[in-house]
């Protein structure tokens, strides 16, 4: 009957509950994907660095600590969830950023990011 209570012996509760939690698994990948589509990569660099973004036409820049550029040469594209310097000649992602600025590999930049903004990045 659909009231009995769940049963972990039973194979067909025990299919049910493996189905539920994988589709469970299913969401969540799913909206992590998603949180990383939305995440800001300004917000990302300006939470890292500390430095303010601002827009300069179709991107967005702002100097790095540790550079000597008299004008920011760190481009930041919105669409693209990317970054270059001009100065270095460093480009990736916010994960790449996040990695060469912590001096870490990506896992513990994937942490760091999660603990910072609250999602996977």
């Amino acid at each position: 009957s659909d009231n009995a209570p769940f049963d972990p012996s039973d194979p067909e509760d025990a299919m049910s509950e493996m189905f539920r939690r994988q589709v469970i698994d299913l969401a969540l990948d799913a909206y992590k994907v998603t949180l990383y589509r939305e995440m800001n990569t300004a917000q990302v660099i300006e939470e890292i660095t500390g430095e303010q973004v601002v827009e300069n036409g179709r991107a967005m820049c702002c100097p790095l600590p540790n550079h000597p550029d008299r004008t920011p040469s760190f481009l930041i594209y919105p669409e693209d969830r990317g970054f270059h310097c001009f100065g270095c000649g460093a480009t990736g992602s916010n994960y790449d950023f996040a990695m060469a600025y912590w001096g870490v590999d990506f896992t513990e930049a994937r942490s760091r990011l999660e603990d910072l903004f609250g999602v996977v990045a």
